[in-house]
């Protein structure tokens, strides 16, 4: 069967377009193999994300390639109608950092006083570990798959992340 076309980034292979007449998308990565994912989609049957973002399972991903602080970094995500990355679940955190690992980027996830960490959507992390050696690093970076707490003041690349539309 014919691939259907897809729009390439200058990470890796992203959204492709409908691949059946029940409005589910096909999603296609190319890593040294072809996998495949569908969900259902309804409206505009070919969603894309934005040149230069990646997409994967519904939303789209922005990695930045210039620092920032956390708060300058979420203004960046805001003024592009995103926000800094919520992670889901683990495959989300692997798929979307592969190539990345070594590297260390802005996440949305701050640490209240009173909550706990926090993430942008506003939901508590759970069942994982934010490491830290500071009271007064409240502010979280991804590096080789973990969190890891900073002063938001440090200067990161960053990651937004929107729905795609």
């Amino acid at each position: 069967a014919a691939l259907p076309e897809c729009q390439y980034s200058s990470h890796w292979p992203v959204q492709c377009a409908c691949s059946n007449s029940n409005n589910q998308v096909l999603f296609l990565l190319v890593n040294g193999r072809e996998e495949y994912e569908y969900f259902d989609f309804t409206g505009d049957c070919h969603p894309h994300c934005p040149l230069e973002w990646v997409a994967y399972r519904g939303s789209c991903y922005s990695f930045s390639t210039e620092k920032k602080d956390w708060n300058s970094s979420q203004e960046s995500c805001r003024a592009q109608g995103a926000h800094l990355l919520v992670i889901n679940d683990a495959l989300e955190m692997v798929m979307v950092f592969f190539g990345f690992e070594e590297k260390h980027f802005w996440i949305g996830l701050r640490n209240s006083t009173s909550s706990g960490w926090i993430w942008e959507d506003g939901s508590v992390l759970s069942d994982t570990r934010v490491h830290s050696n500071s009271p007064v690093q409240n502010c979280a970076v991804l590096k080789k798959d973990q969190f890891h707490a900073s002063s938001c003041a440090v200067l990161f690349q960053w990651i937004c992340e929107k729905t795609l539309r």
